[in-house]
């Protein structure tokens, strides 16, 4: 995976969290769209705690367990990038399978044991986040147009999806 600044990305963002522990309230109105059990590293440790996330169309936020009451943090997934790998992995126990939250040269890995869950919310988060992983899932075959800017190619014809 590469780290690359975004057109999104905030020029002064110096003191710029992804993970807020303040919040607004209504963000619990919002409807869920997934929860799931995924590691997160802690500040000041190098292994992985289990937390329970909950995914929502606007926020990512996550509790010690799904019975806590307490939201330890919430993103914004608003202009938020995400980069997933794992999906060659086999589903043997560990934590295998990572997204990564990207905002404003700040990023966040968050890890699952199960595939299964791994690949819903690779599903979920590619209509709500920002995708950056065009040319790791297809190879163009051919350019039908080149300009200043950009170059052109039919999407239909060009593109094969990558054999692995």
């Amino acid at each position: 995976m590469s780290f690359i600044e975004g057109f999104f990305d905030e020029e002064n963002a110096d003191h710029y969290k992804l993970w807020q522990s303040k919040y607004d309230p209504s963000i619990l109105e919002e409807e869920v769209i997934s929860i799931a059990p995924y590691g997160k590293r802690s500040k000041n440790a190098k292994e992985l705690a289990e937390r329970c996330f909950v995914l929502t169309r606007k926020y990512l936020y996550y509790k010690k367990s799904e019975d806590d009451d307490k939201i330890r943090g919430v993103m914004d997934l608003n202009f938020t990038r995400t980069e997933f790998e794992g999906d060659d992995c086999p589903e043997d126990g560990g934590f295998n399978f990572s997204i990564k939250f990207i905002r404003n040269l700040k990023f966040t890995e968050i890890f699952t044991r199960s595939k299964e869950a791994y690949i819903e919310w690779k599903m979920l988060l590619s209509g709500i986040t920002i995708q950056t992983d065009f040319h790791h899932k297809f190879s163009v075959i051919k350019m039908i147009g080149k300009g200043s800017f950009a170059r052109v190619s039919p999407a239909i014809c060009v593109l094969t999806p990558r054999s692995t």
